[in-house]
């Protein structure tokens, strides 16, 4: 008697490839269809060459559901690197001039990139209307790899995968990975839906745009107040909120979380005497868009300040600034900028303003020069006060005295301003505390002509510092605090 073989062991006939991505648990939840805030977001998109065929569509796909989602065609920006290895650079380096572009109003400081040039199209569907100037929100990084006889699609592979998630993790800006890694050309092909079969595939650049505004959405919104963060407990167990809780309550303020943002609303009254290091404060505020009150104070003979600063801020010492934030009373202008980035900068801006830890070059580099313009860079008033509190005899001697440090240091501004890619800022190529807090030295030192000309100097020997000074200047924060009233007579202008 023969055995009936079990139906489980019947030879089965071969799925289609329809009945195989119906079967298959392979694939994205279905994501977000409504982006409010999309409008305001500026996307960037890299693309290699290699393998046109396939780049096209997938650059395509990106475009057509960024702008889907709500995105203005004028705020996305396409460029184009010769392959899959330069992604990285292209990608880090589109942030970077986002980033510069959007700290000054100067078109001019761009001048030093080739990337985001306004003379050339955002996206190929722009429509002519203005572009926005803000910094990149995300940027996508699109390649096409296809294995071929040798270790070369691995060793590049690896290396442009691992540095696109570099580049998002250190600057903080969401990097999409849009790399497609195909062992064959079909593979490629039915990944950038233009298969050469019956079935095209579907596009993957479709995916990366809504994954771009969906992530800048959500970081921008995190940067902004972390504790609005929904979470759900079919995704996150109570171990794990529990655990966030603790990290949110007792991580040090400076450290880099980005769930960890100061929420308190600010109380700030600035007192600031006219012609001081109070415009450092001031215009840091207005940097942040922090509410305050300004009171200002009037210097008697020019020198030093009237009485009633010391009675009306309660600071012991008489001294300005002095910031007054509710209960928590803070002195000296480098010590009051700290605290207003620590407490009330969001975690991007506290990283583009100090340097992110995950950068000790540029962190160390900022603080360094924080230090330098309370320090070394005091030689200045140094030369100044005899002027005001001795003899005309006396206070020329100590000036002549005093001149090679004062050369020096402007020496060592105009070196770091002339360094490969700092694009009129003192460091990572945009504006960061080294910038607010030398400008002021800088500008008084110029303005006082401190060790300038009776040494037979002038300002222009110093021509880096002398346009760094006029492109600060023009930033928006900075006419804002003009714009207020203040007595700041050190500003440099064209």
């Amino acid at each position: 008697m023969r055995c009936a073989v079990p139906p489980c062991h019947k030879k089965e006939k071969p799925l289609t490839a329809t009945q195989l991505n119906m079967a298959s648990i392979k694939g994205p939840a279905p994501a977000p269809t409504s982006f409010p805030g999309a409008e305001k977001l500026r996307i960037g998109i890299v693309h290699a060459r290699w393998n046109e065929e396939c780049i096209t569509p997938l650059v395509n796909g990106c475009i057509k559901n960024i702008t889907a989602a709500g995105v203005k065609p004028e705020n996305i920006v396409v460029e184009s690197v010769p392959g899959s290895w330069e992604l990285p650079f292209g990608v880090s380096r589109l942030i970077s001039a986002s980033q510069v572009q959007a700290s000054s109003n100067v078109s001019d400081l761009m001048g030093a990139t080739s990337l985001l040039d306004d003379s050339k199209p955002a996206t190929p569907t722009t429509t002519g209307a203005k572009a926005s100037k803000a910094a990149l929100d995300a940027v996508i990084g699109i390649g096409v790899l296809i294995k071929g006889s040798t270790m070369h699609f691995e060793y590049i592979s690896e290396s442009c995968c691992s540095g696109l998630m570099r580049i998002g993790l250190d600057t903080g800006v969401p990097v999409i990975l849009g790399v497609l890694t195909a062992l064959t050309e079909d593979q490629a092909l039915e990944r950038s839906g233009v298969g050469r079969k019956g079935d095209k595939g579907h596009n993957h650049g479709l995916d990366w745009g809504s994954a771009a505004v969906e992530m800048a959405l959500k970081t921008n919104r995190w940067a902004e107040d972390g504790d609005s963060i929904p979470h759900s407990p079919s995704v996150i167990n109570n171990a794990s909120i529990l655990s966030l809780n603790l990290t949110k309550n007792h991580q040090h303020p400076s450290s880099p979380n980005p769930f960890l943002v100061m929420s308190a609303s600010p109380d700030l009254t600035l007192f600031y005497l006219e012609n001081s290091r109070a415009f450092r404060v001031a215009w840091l505020l207005e940097h942040l868009s922090l509410p305050y009150t300004l009171k200002q104070f009037r210097r008697i003979e020019g020198k030093r300040a009237e009485p009633t600063l010391r009675s009306e801020s309660t600071n012991p010492l008489g001294k300005s600034p002095y910031l007054i934030d509710g209960d928590v009373q803070v002195g000296e202008s480098s010590a009051i900028v700290k605290y207003l980035i620590t407490r009330y900068a969001s975690q991007r801006q506290r990283d583009d303003l100090l340097g992110s830890p995950s950068n000790w070059s540029d962190f160390t580099a900022i603080e360094s020069f924080i230090s330098f313009s309370e320090g070394m860079m005091i030689h200045t008033l140094s030369a100044i006060y005899p002027r005001w509190f001795s003899t005309p005899e006396i206070a020329k001697e100590i000036e002549a005295g005093l001149s090679a440090n004062i050369h020096n240091n402007l020496n060592f501004l105009e070196q770091s301003l002339s360094r490969p890619n700092a694009n009129g800022f003192l460091v990572a190529g945009r504006l960061t505390a080294a910038d607010i807090m030398c400008a002021f030295t800088a500008e008084y030192t110029f303005h006082m002509d401190t060790g300038i000309t009776s040494q037979g100097k002038k300002m222009e020997d110093w021509p880096k510092t002398v346009e760094w000074l006029k492109g600060l200047s023009r930033l928006e924060s900075y006419q804002k605090v003009l714009g207020k009233g203040v007595v700041h007579k050190f500003t440099i202008s064209e």
